[in-house]
């Protein structure tokens, strides 16, 4: 919020250098761009590059037009920044500065500078109620209950705990691969990735990805990867911070499913029972497997089936949020395709007639988000063989198909 208050007593400072007359556009945007530049290299100088990713979540924020609640915009915000660091992701492959903090933020704060003037956006955010507080509590304190064991232990008991699950140390090597790159590993040889399982080169990586960027800020350089032990134990931290996100994100789309008829007090029962399933459940099994990739899809699928049920109002902006979630689930773990995509095309169809005055953004969206999506299934099923994995046998126990029936009725009477 003071980020926020800042940065509108300089538009407001600025103005009142030429009382009476409108700052030109272009004088805007060259300033905005001059700031996009300067603030990471200052950050960077001072080796507090940290402050980036919270500065471009809050910007994001409070440039959007969605939700009533300062959670709301927060959370809309994640689901966009999500899908747009995934497809980003390309862009960090291909050019040469990989996960500089200067480059990568400096783009970040020049693409939401260029929304602010162009779109003439006054950044205002809502001020955060007690819901808003309670859940993002909730959630931390679920993080923190479940990673207790993995984060206050030393190197050599966290290295067990973590193999456990024999996913953590195949997606260790895929963080740290992409973290020393600076990109996705299947733009790269199998050579220039020794420590990586053939396979392994074209797994779905958004997550290993947002991690990595992530890391690099965290450590103010794009090419400090710490020791071992230290790479594992950044690890688990954003392996337990990525269920933690996944617990806000299902406290977050209940009540914002439920809309009004969780007012008042009647949201605290709700959240108790979502986080008794969030600790006591099947789902804690996920982060001790290492699941991370299937966490991180599940996180966006909770939000894309929240938008979904209630949109966030502007067409324009659930449109962008539809394809956004949906690149970002292709990169993260496209098994959550199928059922993303039908909710999606079940929204088109029903917000049909509204759509005919955007008819040429959902066009450009859906052009773009089959050009990227396809793109991680394509690899993992035809270079990487992983049909032959999905088809063989495995440990996971069989369901009962009178307790799935009962729970779809119940999924039914509540829609």
């Amino acid at each position: 919020m003071s980020q926020m208050r800042l940065v509108q007593r300089v538009e407001e400072a600025a103005a009142s250098l030429r009382p009476g007359r409108r700052i030109p556009r272009y004088a805007r945007l060259a300033g905005w761009v001059a700031a996009a530049w300067l603030i990471p290299t200052g950050t960077h100088l001072l080796r507090v590059d940290w402050l980036l990713p919270p500065l471009v979540l809050v910007l994001t924020a409070s440039l959007l037009r969605g939700g009533r609640t300062l959670l709301d915009r927060l959370m809309i915000a994640i689901a966009l920044l999500g899908g747009a660091g995934c497809a980003a992701g390309l862009l960090f492959t291909a050019w040469p500065f990989g996960f500089s903090p200067v480059a990568v933020g400096g783009l970040g704060l020049t693409v939401l500078g260029g929304v602010r003037v162009l779109g003439d956006r006054r950044p205002t955010l809502p001020r955060p109620t007690a819901p808003d507080l309670t859940t993002v509590t909730v959630a931390a304190v679920i993080a923190g209950y479940l990673g207790n064991a993995y984060l206050l232990v030393d190197p050599a008991g966290r290295l067990g705990l973590l193999l456990v699950g024999e996913d953590n140390a195949r997606h260790l090597s895929v963080f740290d691969a992409v973290r020393r790159l600076g990109g996705y590993l299947f733009a790269y040889q199998p050579s220039e990735v020794p420590e990586v399982f053939f396979t392994m080169r074209y797994y779905p990586a958004g997550w290993h990805l947002t991690a990595g960027l992530l890391d690099a800020f965290a450590r103010s350089s794009a090419s400090d990867l710490g020791s071992p032990a230290d790479s594992l134990t950044h690890y688990a931290f954003y392996s337990v911070a990525t269920y933690g996100l996944f617990a806000l994100a299902l406290i977050w789309a209940t009540r914002w499913v439920a809309g009004p008829l969780l007012r008042g007090m009647r949201w605290l029962p709700v959240t108790a029972f979502v986080a008794g399933v969030l600790v006591y459940g099947d789902l804690p099994s996920m982060l001790t497997m290492g699941f991370v990739g299937e966490i991180a899809g599940l996180t966006l699928l909770a939000l894309l089936v929240a938008i979904v049920v209630r949109p966030v109002g502007s067409t324009r902006l659930q449109l962008t949020l539809l394809a956004a979630l949906l690149v970002a689930i292709g990169y993260s773990y496209y098994l959550l395709l199928p059922p993303a995509g039908l909710v999606a095309v079940a929204w088109l169809w029903w917000s049909r007639r509204g759509l005919r005055a955007h008819r040429v953004l959902a066009s450009c969206l859906v052009a773009a988000v089959a050009a990227l999506v396809c793109v991680p299934p394509f690899l993992g099923l035809v270079y990487a063989k992983q049909a032959a994995a999905l088809n063989s046998a495995g440990g996971v126990q069989p369901t009962s198909r009178a307790a799935l029936v009962a729970i779809a009725a119940l999924i039914g009477a509540g829609l």
